[in-house]
């Protein structure tokens, strides 16, 4: 069986931050698929908490 090189991406974005009137998540799925990238995932998170149980925006 072939190994896989398998590497991981991961970028932190606000969510109402625009760039040429495009949303930066969409923005930034555009690059990776113009750059030959084949396989991406988009996760958007709304809120999250940290074990502290403060809220994070």
């Amino acid at each position: 069986m072939p190994s896989v090189l398998l590497r991981i991406l991961r970028i932190y974005l606000k969510q109402k931050v625009t760039y040429y009137g495009k949303s930066v998540h969409e923005k930034v799925i555009e690059f990776l698929c113009d750059s030959g990238i084949n396989d991406l995932t988009l996760l958007r998170g709304i809120k999250g908490c940290r074990v502290a149980k403060r809220s994070i925006p």
